[in-house]
This record gives structure tokens, sequence and C-alpha cells, in this order.
């Protein structure tokens, strides 16, 4: 975009770098958070519409309808502007839905661990880089994301992606196919993390800063 406007300007791209933590298998995560659900699906920041809860409530009660024993874990702070308590009573999940509340980074890594997809479904968004998205993806997860021009860098081969259309109906369908194809999530489990690790460590981040500031030098 800024190319378009300012043709010829120098542009130079810097990534955000984040520490992988440490492996932690999925069932060592769950037996210490006491998560024994069949399916595990995680939202991780503050608890607002933007993030498209409303929608990932209504498709947990739809995978629910279809016989899915699936827990959503929503890890991050209520706000006063949305009672997602009351939502999830309304679409009958609450029972369903764990608050973890505002986390420590490292029980944010384990509940990364212990889940099977996480949501990270922004919309709309600023266009700005998701360290939430980050930290997920060097936690080696299966990451469904909205599809929108900011996670354009995101290959195929590392993040899922759902569009707006069809709204709830859509999101349980593609939470569904990726429930349904193990195979798939752990090629994105593999490959994301991978990503992380190549692409956004602190290590990448301070080489593409060196490199700008080079000619200054």
């Amino acid at each position: 975009e800024i190319l378009e406007r300012c043709p010829g300007a120098d542009v130079r791209r810097i990534r955000m770098g984040i520490d992988a933590p440490a492996v932690v298998s999925r069932q060592e995560a769950r037996k210490t958070l006491g998560l024994d659900s069949e399916v595990v699906l995680a939202s991780f920041g503050l608890i607002t519409p933007e993030k498209r809860i409303p929608t990932a409530l209504a498709a947990l009660r739809q995978l629910r309808n279809a016989g899915v024993d699936a827990t959503y874990v929503l890890v991050g702070s209520e706000v006063e502007h949305y009672d997602v308590r009351a939502d999830a009573q309304a679409q009958g999940v609450l029972e369903a839905v764990r608050f973890a509340g505002r986390v420590s980074e490292e029980d944010f890594s384990r509940y990364a661990f212990a889940a099977d997809i996480c949501l990270n479904l922004r919309y709309p968004s600023a266009g700005e880089t998701s360290a939430t998205l980050l930290r997920l993806l060097s936690c080696g997860r299966a990451v469904l994301v909205t599809d929108q021009v900011h996670v354009s860098d995101f290959p195929d081969a590392v993040v899922a992606r759902t569009s707006l259309d069809g709204e709830q109906d859509g999101l349980y369908c593609d939470v569904m196919d990726l429930i349904r194809s193990r195979a798939r999530r752990l090629a994105l489990e593999e490959a994301s993390r991978a990503f992380a690790l190549e692409q956004h460590s602190p290590t990448v981040m301070a080489d593409d800063y060196a490199a700008v500031l080079a000619p200054a030098i």
C-alpha cells in the first residue's frame, strides 16, 4: 500500500521476534491444566467481540450438537463492554467454556500446548502483526485465522484460514474439517513451529534491524 501511494519509496520489513518455548506434550499440558475433553479449542488475549468470540461460541454449540466432545478455553481478561458469560449461556455452552483469565507466560504456552486448534480470528484488524499469533505458532499449534490481508505473509502450510462468509456456519465447517483431518493438524503443527523458528526468532529480528541501520552507521 505504501509503494502504491509512494512509488520508489525505500520500504524495509522488520520481522517481529518471539522466543520459542520448550515443547511440552499435549498430554502433559492437559494433565497439568485438568483438561480432558476430546477436542480443546482456545482463544488468547482480551475477550472481546473483535476476536469473533460470539461467532466461536455459536460454532461451539454446533460442534457439541454434532456430538463433538469439545471444550473452548478463553485465555485472557474479560472486558466490561462484552458479557461473554451471558453470551455462552445464551448459546447453551457455558459448561463447555473454561475462563482461564489473564495468565503467566508459562501458562500461556501450557494452554497453547494443550489445545488441538487455536482460534486467532480478530476482525476487523488495523493490519498489525499479531504477537499472540506468533507465540501460538512458536508453540507449534494448528491456528485458524480470519483470512485478511495482514495474514497474507503466512503460508497456507503454516496457518489454516476461515473467511467471513457464512459467519458461524463457515467457522463451524472450517473447525470441523480440522477436527476430522488429524493429518492436516499435525502438518500445521510441524510447519508452524518451523516457520516461527526460521522467520520470527529474536536473532532474525536483530538481523533485520541491523540491515536497516547499517547504512547510517
